[in-house]
């Protein structure tokens, strides 16, 4: 994560976000997005609220995320704030997702990045953030129980 930060050139850190999302399985998933995200960070988290429409979710879990969409671009600090929660649901580590998954840390380390105030501060790390938590809660049961905010 410590990588990420503004010293590197932006194709640098795009280039890390993806091989994060790709040592995490969602590579697939978050290549399209991330795409709209690059011509605009609205169009990007536009398309993962599209994403997110599409399987029928849970509505509490499915708020939550939505919250946190409209977050990603507006404000760093509540965006931190409603990421935490999420990366810690049972819901999404009951989902196999890689972020949140038995075994694995991702969801400690990219926590840790949203205390990092020069992380928190890139539009492209939030969006990593945000579309790892989306490709989580669509891959949830959809008779997942979602802990409160």
């Amino acid at each position: 994560m410590a990588k990420l930060d503004r010293r590197f050139s932006p194709y640098v850190r795009d280039e890390l976000i993806l091989a994060i999302a790709a040592i995490l399985g969602a590579a697939g998933f978050l290549y399209p997005h991330y795409r709209h995200f690059m011509d605009s960070a609205s169009a990007g988290v536009q398309s993962l609220r599209d994403a997110l429409a599409m399987p029928r979710r849970p509505p509490p879990l499915r708020e939550r995320v939505e919250k946190l969409l409209d977050l990603t671009i507006k404000d760093r600090a509540r965006f931190a704030r409603t990421a935490r929660p999420l990366l810690a649901d049972a819901a999404l580590a009951d989902a196999g997702a890689g972020i949140a998954a038995p075994g694995t840390r991702a969801a400690e380390h990219l926590a840790a990045g949203l205390d990092d105030r020069e992380l928190l501060r890139l539009d492209r790390f939030r969006f990593l953030v945000a579309a790892l938590i989306t490709w989580a809660a669509i891959r949830a049961p959809a008779d997942a129980p979602a802990a409160s905010a």
